[in-house]
């Protein structure tokens, strides 16, 4: 099973866009899906975002007030912790999967030559560039589904944005759940955005995971405006930890006590049609 992890705070139209393409990506997968979702949005999410046709879907509140900041390494232990699959992808709320993308991790960690290898599976990422104008960049590029896809459930706000920046996610990657929790997950001492997942990537490469950049499937990047829930004195503290860390050689993190409890048993939605 693939255990798809989604930290989520407070934007709906970037979560309808992103569950509607793991829903289509669903379709054409070789393995069980499983999306779990951690909303700390500080209003209730409407239960009609998590109701697709194909994708399993398990989602928990944890409602934070609005302005605070929005603790991701810690979230994103707590997913890891409440994942049943024996593969995890993590992904972000302003990621556009493509038809393909269940499929295509299937197919390399299932493959014969990488079955008892420690691997890890990066992907590229169309990011959008903010010209107020649609465009068909990404028609140029092969990703002919990206204009199919926003005519279909999106006229707007996307439509305005061409995507036509290669760039690598750090952030968003595919793993063994056990060499996951091996490397004790993200270090919770970055607080809000910044530094968490390449502290991370750069602890699996020390402990021997290989990494490849996936691109068989790359993903699009959703627009937003710069900021959010960060802090910009908080990431110049992320930045100086790293930097800390990195002299260290950067030692994996206590592992989660958390992980060890039962899941809670607070508000959950489970859904399931297919």
């Amino acid at each position: 099973m693939i255990s798809i992890l989604l930290p989520y705070r407070n934007r709906p139209s970037h979560l309808s866009i992103c569950l509607k393409a793991l829903d289509e990506a669903t379709k054409y997968r070789l393995d069980e899906i499983e999306l779990i979702v951690l909303d700390q949005s500080d209003k209730p999410s409407d239960p009609e975002l998590f109701d697709h046709q194909f994708l399993f879907v398990r989602w928990y509140d944890d409602p934070q007030p609005a302005n605070s900041i929005f603790h991701k390494s810690a979230v994103l232990n707590d997913l890891i912790g409440l994942a049943k699959g024996d593969l995890i992808t993590v992904l972000d709320v302003d990621m556009m999967v493509q038809p393909n993308f269940l499929l295509s991790i299937s197919e390399y960690f299932y493959h014969e030559e990488n079955h008892h290898k420690k691997l890890g599976h990066r992907v590229r990422l169309l990011d959008p560039q903010t010209s107020k104008r649609f465009t068909s960049t990404a028609v140029g590029l092969g990703y002919d589904y990206l204009p199919r896809f926003l005519k279909m459930h999106h006229s707007e706000p996307l439509a305005a944005e061409t995507f036509d920046n290669l760039t690598t996610g750090n952030a968003i990657y595919t793993m063994k759940t056990d060499l996951v929790k091996s490397l004790n997950g993200y270090d919770e001492n970055y607080i809000g955005y910044g530094f968490e997942d390449i502290d991370f990537n750069l602890r699996a490469a020390k402990n021997g995971i290989e990494t490849e950049i996936h691109t068989k499937s790359d993903i699009y990047h959703l627009h937003h405006p710069k900021g959010g829930w960060g802090d910009p004195e908080q990431e110049l503290q992320n930045r100086q930890l790293f930097t800390t860390r990195k002299a260290e050689g950067f030692p994996n993190p206590p592992r989660p006590e958390n992980w060890d409890l039962p899941p809670p048993s607070g508000n959950c939605c489970m859904r399931s049609k297919g």
